[in-house]
C-alpha cells in the first residue's frame, strides 16, 4: 500500500486482489475509488473467475464464479427494489422482484457471484437510497434475498475525476470497505501479458511506463491514455488491413495526439526489427538496432510466439527447450539485462512454459550473469 502528498492511502490491483478476497470470505461489501479506465471492471470478473467448483460440484454441473455487472448510473430505484402491484385474491399490495439481481436459481449454478454495483456514485440519490438495505442487508424491500454464495462490491470515480458525480450519502458509505486504486505499471503488465496484448505496446510501454495513464482531471483533452484506452488500441490493431496512416489516426483519438505521434515511432522501428520466428528457428543471431523500447517489443514477441508453439503442439520438448535455448542465447548476445531478466520471467513465470532449466545448454552461462535479478527460478 501506499501514501501519496495527501496522506491518501491507495493500493495497486495487485494488491487488492487478496484483500477483497478477504473482504468475500468475511462477507463485507467493499467499494473501490479510482479514475476512469483504470479496469474496475476487469479485475472484479478476474476475482470471481477465480473461485472454481471442486471437482464433485464440476461434476454435478457446477460452473465456476461469475460477475453480474449493474450499472447504477442507468437505474431507477424501482430497478433496486422491485414494482409494487396488487393482488387481488390476497387484497394486499405485492412486489414483483427486480430482474436485473442475480437470481436463487441462477445462483445455485455458480461457484460464488459477485454482484457489481458499477457507478453507484453517479447514480440519483433515490437510487443510492435504495441500495441501502441491498447492500447491508442483502435484500431488498420486494422481499427479494441475495443467495448466500453472492457478494456485493461497489465501484466509482472519484469526486476528483470531473465525472457525473452524487455525493454518496453517509450512511451507505458506512456500510462498504473502501479501497482507493492507483494505476500501476507492474499490475497491468502481468495482466497484459496474460491477456495477448500487443507485444509493440506493451514493449513501448515497457520504455515509456508513464504514458499508461495520462488522465488529468484538469485537462481539457477528450483523448487521453488510461490501461482501458491501451486496451482500446490493442482492439484496433487487432483488426485486419489497418494501415499505418488509419491507424495514427485512430490512436491519436483514443490516448491523445502526444503518445500517439510517439506510439507511432516506436511502431515504425519495431517493424524493422527481424522475425521472432528466424530468432527462435536458429537463423538470426545478431540486432542491429539498439533502440530500447524495439528491444521490449521484440521479447515479448518472441516469448509470445513460442508460448503459442507450444498451445498448438507444434513442437515437442526437446525442439522447445532448442528454441528456449536459442531465445536466451539471443538476448544475452544483443540485449541488456532488463530484457534478459524480462524475457525469463515472462516465459517461465508468467506463461509457465514446461521448459527444465537444466535441460537447457545456455542455462548455465545465463544463470551465472542474470539470476540474481530473478528470483524462483530453479
Amino acid at each position: 500500500m501506499a501514501k501519496n502528498n495527501t496522506n491518501e492511502r491507495t493500493v495497486t490491483i495487485t494488491q487488492l486482489i487478496p484483500l477483497l478476497d478477504i473482504c468475500i470470505k468475511a462477507g463485507r461489501s467493499a467499494f473501490l475509488w479510482a479514475g476512469p479506465g483504470i479496469g474496475k471492471s476487469d479485475v472484479i470478473h478476474q476475482i470471481a473467475s477465480r473461485y472454481l467448483p471442486t471437482e464433485e460440484e464440476s461434476a454435478a454441473g457446477m460452473l465456476p464464479g461469475v460477475a453480474v455487472d449493474v450499472r447504477m448510473g442507468q437505474m431507477m430505484p424501482t430497478d433496486i427494489m422491485g414494482i409494487p402491484y396488487y393482488d387481488k385474491e390476497t387484497g394486499t399490495m405485492k412486489w414483483a422482484p427486480p430482474s436485473i439481481l442475480p437470481s436463487a436459481e441462477f445462483c445455485a449454478k455458480h461457484k460464488m457471484v459477485i454482484l457489481f454495483l458499477d457507478e453507484l456514485n453517479t447514480s440519483p440519490a433515490a437510487v443510492q437510497a435504495a441500495a441501502y438495505q441491498l447492500v447491508l442487508d442483502r435484500k431488498t424491500g420486494s422481499g427479494f434475498k441475495l443467495a448466500d454464495n453472492v457478494s456485493v462490491i461497489g465501484a466509482g470515480n472519484r469526486d476528483t475525476d470531473r465525472g457525473v458525480i452524487t455525493r454518496m450519502p453517509s450512511p451507505l458509505a458506512n456500510r462498504f470497505t473502501h479501497f482507493k486504486l492507483r494505476s500501476n505499471w507492474e499490475s497491468w503488465f502481468d495482466w497484459a501479458i496474460l491477456n495477448n496484448i500487443h507485444h509493440d505496446i506493451v514493449g513501448y510501454l515497457n520504455f515509456a511506463p508513464q504514458y499508461l495513464d495520462q488522465f488529468d482531471p484538469k485537462s481539457p483533452d477528450h483523448a487521453f491514455a488510461t490501461p482501458r484506452s491501451w486496451k482500446f488500441v490493442d482492439d484496433i490493431m487487432k483488426v485486419p488491413g489497418v494501415t499505418d496512416e488509419q491507424l495514427s489516426e485512430l490512436v491519436a483519438g483514443t490516448v491523445g495526439e502526444g503518445v500517439a505521434i510517439q506510439f507511432m515511432a516506436h511502431r515504425k522501428i519495431a517493424g524493422l526489427l527481424p522475425n521472432p520466428a528466424d530468432i527462435l528457428d536458429g537463423k538470426i543471431q545478431t540486432l542491429a538496432t539498439t533502440e530500447i523500447s524495439a528491444k521490449y517489443s521484440l521479447t515479448i514477441s518472441c516469448c509470445h510466439l513460442l508460448k503459442e508453439r507450444v498451445e498448438n503442439k507444434e513442437i515437442n520438448s526437446a525442439q522447445l527447450h532448442t528454441q528456449v535455448d536459442r531465445f536466451f542465447e539471443f538476448m544475452m548476445n544483443n540485449f541488456e539485462v532488463e530484457m534478459n531478466v524480462m524475457g525469463a520471467s515472462v516465459l517461465l513465470k508468467k506463461y509457465k512454459i514446461a521448459v527444465k532449466p537444466s535441460n537447457l545448454k545456455i542455462w548455465n552461462t545465463w544463470n551465472k550473469k542474470y539470476i540474481k535479478y530473478l528470483a524462483g527460478i530453479k
